[in-house]
């Protein structure tokens, strides 16, 4: 009986439209900040590659949208958060609208470079 009582408390701290619970959409929100705050102190440090279709700033979204994918896939328990991570870099570099803002924007010494210290 007091399984039942604990479930429906916690469904009912959901908030209904994001169906999460408080303590998840505040976490989320201070991720949020922490990636502007980031991006603001980075395009204070770096400067113009660091703008919206800039190198450094495509390397930045890739990082973030590709660590979101394999925290995202690691949910599912028999796929592993690298799959996500391959997934967001595929999606990012063949849909037309990204490829041109994020997957072109990296040249190909800055690649390359990245490559051979990975």
């Amino acid at each position: 009986r007091n399984d039942r009582r604990d479930r429906t408390m916690t469904d009912e701290r959901k908030i209904p439209v994001l169906r999460v619970t408080p303590a998840e959409a505040k976490r989320a929100l201070l991720v949020l900040a922490g990636v502007v705050a980031w991006w603001c102190a980075s395009w204070l440090a770096i400067g113009p590659s660091m703008e919206p279709r800039g190198p450094v700033f495509a390397v930045y979204v890739l990082l973030f949208v590709a660590t979101f994918a394999g925290h995202y896939v690691a949910r599912f328990p028999p796929l592993p958060p690298l799959l996500g991570q391959l997934v967001a870099g595929f999606v990012m570099r063949n849909v037309p609208g990204l490829s041109e803002a994020v997957g072109e924007a990296v040249d190909a010494r800055c690649s390359s470079a990245m490559r051979t210290a990975a």
